[in-house]
């Protein structure tokens, strides 16, 4: 083999140089091929971005729009639940105080009425004493010789005697003095319990008011309870914190939609990318590739053709003749080395699996122990509840009551119990004082007392009126009195509100408008701009909606009216001036811009349902198919679409359909769920 490659060396050193020039070729040749496999991949990926972006916009589109309606459905949101918890917060807040306030101004006037009624029943008592000891007193200052100042007579053989518990006229005159006193306390514990009242009904009404204007929102979605004011309450209460939930929710989506909305503005910008500059910089490399590659193919063959004319030899090259067996033993004892290697790592993994098992085991039985320790103490627990006749959580928890509750009937308890305690010190006193008295007829005394009673009644009612009709007026006139005092500052407010009312109704001068009309226009430039986004894809980009804004103020009738933007000829013109077809594209996409404002504006409110009927067969082919495409598009999204028509081209192209047939015994209808 030495000698026929010493022989063959001039041969070797051509095969040499040949076979670099081939590899070098090989090598460019190979990485022209996987230059063109790279650039059939990025156009393939291109392709595919394209489409990728394509459907991205599509199933973006709606964000924009969505986004405006979420976040309008959320600041709804936030301000019903504002209504919410005002109600369960400052109004219940203001409703106990005043039920706590009533009830107090009752117990005064219940206090004070048995203070007036007790010192009435004293003065009366003394009257009837200071009668009965009037003859005693007159007796008391008679002499013999001297006449009685009664009957004249200077003998006296039988003088009445002055009873021991004598009442005086100053007595008498103190306790109608305490009387009087008891009677004004009374009235003014009376007017001010009847305050107390007042403010409570006020108190009560507003909340129930603020309540209902919560139920009548379209947003409340959770019901008013049993109709009663405690049902009501705990609607709201519950309500709150629903809103709470939807509130996040909504915050969650709005999040979803922001980010929509950022994906479908990067999409649209790398879809114009992919089909501008990204798409001309592969045609240009492509055609780079295909020069080289002829230009290569051509040094291959013949580089191939001169390879051939030296026949084979037996190495590859003498150097690599040499150096084969070294190469083969070098192979064979890093193969060694890595099997000593692999064994040693095997030893430590199995020592290491081993203590893992174990510590495995370990927390298997720890798992074990704490289940069972969990099964105990459950079925000690609802051993608990059955011993105590409860059937579980839920019933036990019903029974749970606030500290607040707790105090409220401790001090309802303790205020009864000091009133049983006053009502037995009362009684036993009446017990003392009537030992030892002699009952007597009073029949007569008690028809008269009776009479007197009625008639001091009635005047104390005419007074008591009197005094609080009085009270009424001087309220009333220190209220009128107070509100003197701002009198110029409301009449300067009144001329400011005046002016603006005039303004919002449009009559301070030629050239105004009211402000329905400002917001009806307003709200018609939103549905014109909606519609325009239906409209000119329909039209190629020819026509646009415009409202005339230049009669706003001139004739109320016609700043509603609408022009159309011929962008092919840049002039606006009336829209009855389009043709059928146009009119027709111009109709339904105003439809369609009122169903996206709609929607948009009314708290998440959608109009799911459109109906076009007839009205195709005034359009072209085209237009039919980007009039078809918009429709397809919101079937998509979830509205349903019907489309009335006798058209070919639209029974072939919708898939669910309802035919009906004309017959002479009535129409018969067929229905194709595609």
């Amino acid at each position: 083999e030495a000698e026929k490659i010493r022989a063959d060396l001039e041969k070797y050193t051509r095969r040499d140089i040949l076979r670099r020039e081939a590899s070098e070729l090989s090598r460019k040749a190979a990485q022209n091929e996987n230059r063109e496999k790279a650039l059939s991949e990025a156009e393939a990926a291109l392709r595919k971005k394209t489409e990728e972006l394509r459907a991205e916009i599509a199933a973006l589109k709606d964000c924009p729009t969505k986004l405006v309606e979420e976040k309008n459905r959320l600041e709804a949101l936030k301000k019903l639940r504002a209504d919410a918890e005002r109600v369960m917060g400052a109004k219940m807040r203001e409703l106990r105080e005043k039920k706590a306030a009533l009830g107090a101004a009752q117990k005064e006037y219940e206090a004070a009425r048995t203070a007036y009624d007790g010192a009435l029943e004293k003065r009366r008592l003394a009257e009837i004493e200071l009668e009965s000891c009037r003859a005693g007193i007159l007796a008391k200052g008679l002499e013999d010789g001297r006449p009685c100042p009664v009957c004249g007579s200077v003998h006296h053989p039988a003088p009445a005697r002055l009873a021991e518990n004598n009442v005086t006229e100053e007595a008498v005159k103190e306790l109608s003095e305490l009387e009087k006193a008891a009677q004004k306390k009374k009235d003014e514990a009376y007017g001010e319990a009847g305050g107390a009242k007042a403010a409570f009904d006020m108190a009560r009404k507003a909340i129930l008011e603020a309540m209902e204007q919560c139920f009548e929102n379209p947003l409340w979605e959770f019901g008013r309870g049993d109709g009663s004011a405690n049902g009501m309450i705990s609607a709201i209460g519950e309500g709150a914190a629903k809103i709470v939930r939807k509130i996040s929710e909504t915050e969650n989506l709005i999040a979803a939609l922001s980010d929509g909305a950022k994906r479908l503005e990067i999409a649209e910008h790398g879809f114009n990318l992919a089909t501008g500059d990204e798409a001309k910089k592969l045609a240009e490399a492509r055609e780079t590739l295909l020069r080289e590659k002829a230009e290569t193919g051509e040094k291959i063959a013949e580089n191939g053709a001169s390879l051939k004319v030296l026949g084979e030899l037996s190495h590859p090259s003498s150097e690599e003749a040499g150096k084969a067996l070294e190469i083969a033993e070098n192979g064979a004892k890093r193969i060694e080395e890595g099997i000593k290697s692999a064994e040693a790592a095997k030893a430590n993994a199995d020592k290491e699996a081993v203590a893992l098992r174990s510590s495995a085991e370990t927390l298997e039985r720890a798992a074990g122990k704490l289940s069972e320790e969990e099964k105990a103490f459950g079925e000690e627990l609802f051993a608990a509840l059955s011993e105590r006749g409860f059937s579980g959580i839920e019933e036990l928890s019903r029974f749970v009551a606030t500290e607040e509750d707790l105090n409220a009937d401790e001090k309802a308890i303790a205020d009864y119990n000091a009133q049983t305690a006053a009502n037995e010190r009362q009684t036993e006193a009446a017990k003392k004082e009537a030992e030892g008295v002699e009952r007597v007829d009073t029949s007569e005394a008690e028809r008269a007392r009776l009479s007197q009673k009625e008639l001091t009644d009635g005047l104390i009612s005419r007074k008591n009126a009197v005094l609080l009709r009085r009270d009424a007026n001087k309220r009333a006139g220190e209220y009128i009195a107070g509100q003197l005092g701002g009198l110029a500052q409301k009449r300067k407010e009144y001329s400011a509100a005046g002016k603006l009312y005039e303004l919002v109704r449009g009559t301070t001068g030629n050239g105004r408008i009211t402000l329905e009309q400002y917001v009806q226009a307003a709200g018609f430039d939103a549905i014109i701009g909606a519609a325009n986004r239906r409209l000119m894809p329909m039209t190629g980009g020819q026509f646009e909606l415009c409202r005339r804004g230049g009669q706003l103020g001139r004739q109320s009738s016609t700043f509603l009216d609408l022009e159309v933007l011929d962008n092919f000829t840049g002039r606006r013109r009336p829209v009855g001036n389009l043709s059928g077809g146009e009119s027709f594209k111009a109709s339904l996409s105003l439809a369609l811009g009122l169903s996206d404002a709609v929607s948009s504006h009314l708290g998440g409110i959608q109009m799911e349902a459109l109906f076009v009927d007839e009205g195709f067969g005034t359009l072209d082919r085209k237009s039919i198919e980007s009039a078809m495409e918009i429709l397809l598009g919101l079937s998509g999204s979830g509205k349903l679409v019907g489309v009335i028509s006798h058209r070919e081209e639209l029974k072939e192209n919708i898939s669910c359909q309802i035919r009906v047939t004309k017959g002479r015994e009535g129409s018969r209808v067929e229905v194709e769920r595609g």
